[in-house]
């Protein structure tokens, strides 16, 4: 059963749970007594919405969870939606597909706010008891979430030293009513804009490319290549001469004039298929975080060492493991992961459940799910 159904329980029950648990009431009540749904207002992110509502920004994967069906990255929330913060009868912990988000033009994109400049030890020594239970229940005890579309696309993966036949964005093909610094303005959902074809190719109506940026010299391995970062996701609507028009079906980061562009690979949705437990699963580290965070989050972003080549597969589980502060003792388990996109020797994955947010420099993973091939 998904942890959030203990809200739909009445106040006492709450109230006899948390006595057992060595919870205040009062932090129980404030819990029970918070409304079912949240209208975004500009300047709102799941983080702020999450300390709200919570009582606990590191809580806000509940939120997203809950609203998975609108909310395609965490990171963007527009202004109209309405969001859920408390699962109903009819909340389903595994949604058995996850739809095409309809976002409405928000005003300007707003992300949660980076961890408070404080060391790890001292930080997560002042969080109250209650507060850190919960989250590492609601992250330990997380039940098995397909793959989404917006997962998929906005990850990114490894160029593995590839010359790969990027396109240029060139920018709004209108001039956008919202100014911004410099000359540069913002590109919304719906957006017109100008695309150009690398040299020598052209792309066809209907077609969907991604918009990216790159950090090129990743300084490990140069087999790895680079690493892409999507900004967004259009769709070829009309021909030109030398550029031509697309739409803006979503936005992952800022758009601006001159980023690259490919082709969008087909998205495949898993539906309800789940993964299956795997015994003695492949090994692999971590070779790269996509944000240079010194502590990892829910939803961060990784890169790993194995890929098809290995027989990993979109959907598929891993662990991240840790040697024991205890000698003899076996490692231990510090994070799971799920891979959202696979080239042939890396994989791109994301924290799916977070025990310990400090992660080892180039961290052991281990395959504990798998979808197959």
């Amino acid at each position: 059963m998904p942890r959030m159904t203990i809200f739909r329980s009445d106040v006492r029950g709450l109230m006899l749970l948390a006595l057992a648990a060595g919870v205040a009431p009062a932090a129980v009540a404030q819990v029970a007594a918070r409304p079912s749904h949240h209208t975004v207002q500009t300047g709102d992110t799941l983080w702020d919405l999450s300390a709200r509502y919570l009582g606990d920004p590191f809580l806000w994967p509940q939120i997203y969870r809950l609203n998975t069906g609108i909310v395609a990255d965490p990171h963007w929330i527009y202004p109209g939606q309405v969001l859920q913060l408390a699962a109903g009868e009819d909340t389903r912990a595994v949604p058995s597909d996850t739809p095409q988000p309809s976002l409405r033009n928000d005003e300007r994109f707003q992300a949660p706010p980076a961890m408070p400049g404080a060391d790890a030890g001292s930080l997560f020594a002042r969080r109250p008891r209650m507060q850190v239970g919960a989250m590492l229940l609601t992250f330990t005890d997380e039940s098995y979430r397909a793959l989404s579309r917006g997962d998929f696309y906005s990850s990114g993966f490894m160029t593995e030293g590839h010359d790969l036949p990027y396109g240029t964005f060139v920018g709004n093909a209108e001039p956008s009513q919202i100014a911004s610094m410099g000359e540069r303005s913002f590109t919304l959902l719906n957006d017109p804009v100008l695309v150009r074809p690398p040299e020598g190719a052209t792309y066809r109506l209907g077609d969907t490319l991604l918009v990216l940026t790159l950090a090129e010299g990743y300084s490990g391995s140069p087999q790895w290549g680079d690493m892409v970062v999507p900004t967004g996701l259009l769709e070829i609507t009309g021909q030109g001469d030398g550029q031509m028009l697309a739409k803006v079906l979503a936005i992952y980061g800022e758009l601006r004039n001159g980023q690259h562009l490919l082709p969008a690979e087909r998205f495949v949705s898993s539906g309800t298929v789940r993964a299956k437990p795997v015994s003695n699963g492949l090994s692999a580290q971590v070779i790269k975080a996509r944000e240079n965070n010194p502590i990892r989050h829910p939803q961060d972003v990784l890169f790993i060492d194995a890929g098809r080549s290995s027989g990993v597969a979109a959907g598929d589980l891993f662990e991240v493991l840790r040697e024991s502060d205890e000698p003899g003792m076996a490692m231990e388990r510090i994070a799971t992961l799920q891979v959202v996109h696979v080239r042939e020797t890396t994989a791109t994955v994301r924290v799916t459940s977070l025990i310990s947010p400090d992660f080892p420099h180039r961290a052991t993973v281990r395959k504990i799910g798998s979808l197959g091939n």
